[in-house]
């Protein structure tokens, strides 16, 4: 009699076996039957249980349970060998979709899934180089466009500086000239005060030499 946890064959055909989109390729090729393994388990148990019962009466031999324990350790090693094996057939007949599906997930960790894709889907390999190149060019015009924006920078503020400088040079050239034109007005205005001052002493001095008669030698002309 099989034990109540064992799942019936209906519940596989629509449980967690069942592909989970359209897209990947359902599990058929994959003749596990979990129901024969169930029911030789509980076929062991009953065997166990029958044979502790008949032995309750007897003295428990160690060496009988030593000799149990490596069979059982080599009949679980074979049966995941056997799982891995057909997991792998199954792969490379039904093009690679398995390793990708629930059961997959269950019996196969990451690492060895990405190990027998890489082996057995060279496509997915050549995909795989050609993200890492197309990574590493876009890195590369990255770096590129950094390099040129960086340059572009110090260009920018080399020009800027020499703008400053050149202003500053510009307004010190400009306060010099005006400091020479305000001597050359300040130079102008003495040299006019000194005319008009020895003009008007010109003046006063020829008035202070005119006399009456003068004037009257220059009416006879007249």
């Amino acid at each position: 009699m099989l034990p109540a946890a064992v799942p019936s064959p209906a519940e596989f055909s629509g449980g967690f076996l069942q592909p989970l989109s359209e897209d990947s390729v359902a599990l058929d090729n994959i003749q596990i039957d979990l129901l024969e393994f169930a029911a030789a388990a509980e076929l062991q148990q009953l065997s166990s249980s029958s044979s502790s019962s008949s032995s309750s009466n007897r003295p428990t031999q160690p060496g009988h349970r030593r000799q149990q324990l490596p069979a059982v350790a080599a009949a679980a090693a074979c049966l995941l060998i056997f799982v891995a094996f057909t997991a792998a057939a199954a792969a490379e007949k039904q093009n690679k979709q398995l390793l990708r599906g629930p059961l997959a997930s269950l019996l196969l960790p990451n690492a060895l899934q990405q190990q027998l894709l890489q082996q057995f889907n060279p496509q997915q390999q050549q995909q795989q180089q050609q993200q890492q190149q197309q990574r590493h060019r876009k890195e590369k015009q990255h770096r590129r466009e950094r390099q040129q924006h960086n340059h572009q920078e110090e260009l920018q503020q080399q020009q800027q500086q020499q703008q400053q400088l050149q202003q500053q040079q510009g307004k010190e050239e400009d306060e010099e000239e005006q400091e020479r034109m305000l001597l050359l007005l300040q130079q102008q205005q003495q040299l006019l005060l000194q005319q008009q001052l020895e003009g008007s002493s010109n003046e006063g001095a020829s008035q202070a030499a005119y006399t009456p008669e003068d004037e009257a030698a220059a009416d006879i002309e007249e």
